[in-house]
């Protein structure tokens, strides 16, 4: 979705229909008939088809994605949750829920008609309304055929640092890459292809994902490294994200550590986080 393309906004979206009215000759000249709304923070390998079918089939007016999950009482800012009826139909929707328990959270993904989104959207400007889950969800889901379509599969977000880390640990698991990359959805994204990694003789690496180009000649375990890093010779890197280009010095040590871009740890370093506080090591810095 293009940014700011009309001349009424001045700086960053207040909320999700302001976003939208800010695009709306965008949507207006659209020729589909239905609209996907979602965010850019949410990880997952999502069937469209199967959901829009789903719309369908309710002769839902719009068809919200959901799954079963705990939520926890920090970071709830934006997470909603709502009741799903015997017959997929969403009643009471709630904003930030306080009780840490298993819940129906709302995935911000939304399918309706485009129609209905212009008009959704004209409403909001006209009454300055600018909270698609405040202002539409929560006000209108008694009067609105507003359905539930529930994900089963994996699902992340990414709305800090530490869920980055997370989310990026998972992908360890052989489950959850296996939900996020099914051979018969694949991701296709842009090839650099290099050599493939160097294992030097002093190399040992245990359930870790390594990058082509990268040349390792000490200890990985359960890390990510990126393409063309470096790892010296008696250094251990542990639960920890190495990217691209990074240099781990000679009998440096880095636990819970995600190193960025071009990043250099010298000779016999440690560096120790916690997998609820891993060290965020910045773009091209020297340590």
């Amino acid at each position: 979705m293009p940014p700011y393309s009309s001349g009424d906004n001045q700086g960053i979206y207040a909320g999700r229909l302001d976003a939208l009215a800010g695009v709306s000759s965008y949507i207006q000249n659209g020729r589909a008939e239905y609209v996907i709304l979602a965010d850019c923070d949410l990880i997952a390998n999502l069937d469209f088809q199967k959901m829009i079918a789903f719309h369908e089939e309710k002769g839902a007016e719009i068809t919200l994605a959901y799954r079963r999950e705990k939520i926890r009482r920090e970071g709830n800012e934006n997470i909603s949750v709502f009741e799903v009826g015997s017959d997929g139909r969403v009643g009471q929707v709630w904003l930030s829920p306080q009780a840490e328990e298993e819940q129906n959270a709302y995935l911000n993904v939304a399918v309706m008609k485009r129609e209905l989104l212009e008009k959704i959207v004209e409403d909001a400007r006209s009454r300055n309304k600018r909270s698609f889950t405040k202002d539409i969800l929560v006000e209108k889901s008694d009067s609105m055929r507003i359905y539930a379509y529930e994900i089963e599969n994996c699902v992340m977000r990414i709305n800090s640092l530490q869920d980055y880390f997370d989310a990026s640990m998972a992908l360890l698991q052989p489950q959850v890459r296996q939900e996020l990359f099914p051979s018969n959805r694949p991701i296709l994204t842009r090839v650099r292809d290099q050599v493939p990694a160097k294992y030097g003789l002093g190399a040992a690496v245990k359930n870790s994902l390594v990058a082509d180009g990268c040349i390792i000649e000490g200890a990985v375990e359960n890390s990510i490294i990126f393409r063309g890093a470096k790892i010296g010779r008696g250094a251990v890197i542990r639960n920890s994200i190495v990217m691209a280009g990074s240099v781990i010095g000679d009998g440096a040590r880095l636990e819970y550590v995600v190193a960025d871009r071009e990043t250099t740890i010298r000779d016999t370093r440690t560096l120790v986080g916690y997998k609820t506080y891993p060290l965020f090591i910045e773009k091209k810095s020297v340590i």
